[in-house]
């Protein structure tokens, strides 16, 4: 199976399909060699996929109801490079963007902007087509997700992970539009104990969002 592990600076985002979050947190030595040293933490803003313009905060409140009724503004978490596991994908190589509308307040850089109770985007764009090619044949190949039939690019897949137990638990949604070389993933997180979507309602949530999304350049 092909995974895509997103290196962030960040935190985890998402641990569900095939994306596999994980930490990546740049020290800075100070210019005092006698001070202790400490971890920054560095956002990269040397690109725009303008994940965080693809939608307005109006579009949101709308499609996700009381979830959203607190919605904060959006976090662009900036530039991610990405890794592909697996056979054949040696030459797959991509970055992403990832924005974030968190449900609540209280969001920090250092907690990922409550990314766990959130609605989030996530853009990312390939080298070549045979990059969103790869991964739609493995989410066909593995049945990882369900074939939305919408006018949604050129392939739309949807998946929810509902099985998580545990004190820190969290639910998440789905949806992941492939289009050319660029894929797009609407996604909702919520504490597995206070999730307030069903797979079906969260599915119909992110669907409609999908459609009213910018087509971006």
């Amino acid at each position: 199976m092909v995974k895509k592990v997103i290196i962030s600076i960040l935190i985890v985002i998402i641990v569900a399909g095939l994306v596999v979050g994980a930490l990546y947190v740049i020290k800075q030595t100070q210019n005092n060699p006698t001070t202790d040293t400490s971890a920054v933490t560095v956002l990269d803003f040397s690109k725009d996929y303008e994940a965080c313009n693809l939608l307005d905060s109006a579009s949101i409140k709308l499609a996700l109801g009381d979830s959203a009724a607190n919605l904060q503004n959006p976090e662009n978490m900036g530039i991610v490079g990405n890794k592909a596991i697996g056979n054949g994908v040696d030459d797959l190589v991509s970055d992403s963007q990832i924005c974030v509308y968190a449900f609540g307040t209280g969001g920090t850089l250092e907690n990922g902007f409550n990314s766990g109770d959130a609605f989030s985007i996530e853009r990312t764009v390939y080298i070549n087509e045979a990059g969103t090619k790869t991964f739609v044949d493995q989410i066909t190949l593995q049945s990882l997700a369900v074939a939305v039939d919408e006018p949604l690019g050129d392939f739309a897949f949807y998946g929810a992970n509902t099985t998580a137990i545990g004190p820190d638990a969290t639910y998440s949604y789905k949806l992941e539009v492939f289009t050319a070389k660029t894929s797009i993933r609407y996604m909702i997180h919520q504490p597995a104990d206070s999730s307030s979507f069903t797979e079906e309602t969260a599915k119909t949530a992110l669907i409609q969002l999908a459609k009213l999304a910018k087509q971006p350049n």
